[in-house]
């Protein structure tokens, strides 16, 4: 299956917009649906502002695009987002989910694929890889809104016939990013010649590359038949703790030196180990940055431009 007719919400995002703008590329027919526009547009991604809690208007887009899949990719995008809110997170995270599942299955939609998260897990062990069948136990409302998501994602699929499918993604890295993110900030500093970062307590987590994010998205858009509601999306790497991260970039990063002084945890979770072989063997999927590739990439990103390595099309 290659729907060509897709629609990515969240496209002003980080995992959105690189997603949309790598599907568009390959000339299939993508609409980005977000609150607000991208700061820069590639002029082939058409765009709409507009908020998925609006069931007519989310209807109505599908209609007249003709819209044969979705990446729901638009929401809040973290347990540093919104933390003292959690009406607002469920709003955008449960509510806006279930617009969008609706609108999918009473319009015949081919493939819906969810940005769910490593954060509907909440505590994992320490000592193995969690699987897809493993407890969901989430920590906040973030994670509770996206096991929700994830979990009516099972219901429409094994009920009401809608071919839909969960990604949980790991803890997510890369250009682009603009909410609080350990590597983000340790990668920043090595860039940037900054050589002591408050940033002490952070828990191992399952971190993935961006870009193997996409591919991951692609791989279920594009799979024949998808076997299982949700699949584990991470690097190759596993959960990694706070000292090997600064190793890494210290020894990747040319003239980095990193280390850590006491501080707060930007996310204050883990995030792993988790089992990545499902998505293997039913989506033909396989991470390709591993740690060490991924940060190398993100440095280079964050030095050709700025401060989050925001490499998105320039326009003028």
């Amino acid at each position: 299956m290659a729907a060509s007719r897709i629609l990515v919400t969240g496209h002003a995002g980080f995992i959105g917009g690189r997603v949309a703008r790598a599907l568009s590329a390959e000339g299939r027919k993508v609409l980005g649906l977000d609150l607000v526009p991208a700061r820069e547009e590639a002029p082939y991604l058409e765009t709409a502002v507009g908020d998925f809690n609006d069931a007519h208007a989310v209807y109505r887009l599908i209609a007249a695009h003709g819209i044969e899949a979705i990446v729901h990719a638009g929401g809040i995008s973290g347990p540093m987002v919104m933390p003292d809110d959690p009406y607002a997170v469920y709003r955008a995270n449960v509510a806006g989910t279930m617009n969008l599942l609706e609108a999918a299955r009473t319009a015949g939609v081919r493939r819906f694929v969810y940005l769910s998260s490593t954060a509907v897990y909440g505590e994992m062990p320490a000592d193995r890889p969690s699987p897809e069948d493993a407890p969901m136990r989430p920590l906040d409302a973030y994670g509770g809104s996206k096991a929700a998501g994830d979990l009516m994602v099972r219901v429409y699929r094994l009920r009401h016939g809608l071919d839909a499918v969960a990604l949980r993604l790991g803890s997510g890295y890369g250009p682009g990013r603009r909410t609080a993110s350990t590597i983000s900030r340790l990668v920043q500093a090595a860039v940037t010649a900054e050589h002591v970062v408050p940033l002490g307590g952070v828990l191992p987590r399952h971190y993935v590359y961006v870009d193997d994010d996409v591919a991951a998205i692609r791989a279920a858009l594009d799979a024949g038949s998808v076997r299982k509601h949700a699949y584990n999306i991470g690097g190759p790497d596993g959960a990694v703790p706070i000292d090997t991260l600064v190793r890494v970039v210290n020894e990747v990063v040319a003239g980095a030196r990193v280390r850590l002084a006491p501080g707060p945890d930007p996310v204050g979770r883990p995030s792993g180990p988790m089992d990545i072989s499902a998505a293997a063997r039913d989506l033909g999927f396989t991470p390709a940055y591993d740690l060490r590739r991924g940060i190398a990439a993100f440095a280079e990103a964050i030095r050709a431009g700025g401060a989050n390595g925001d490499d998105r099309p320039r326009s003028g």
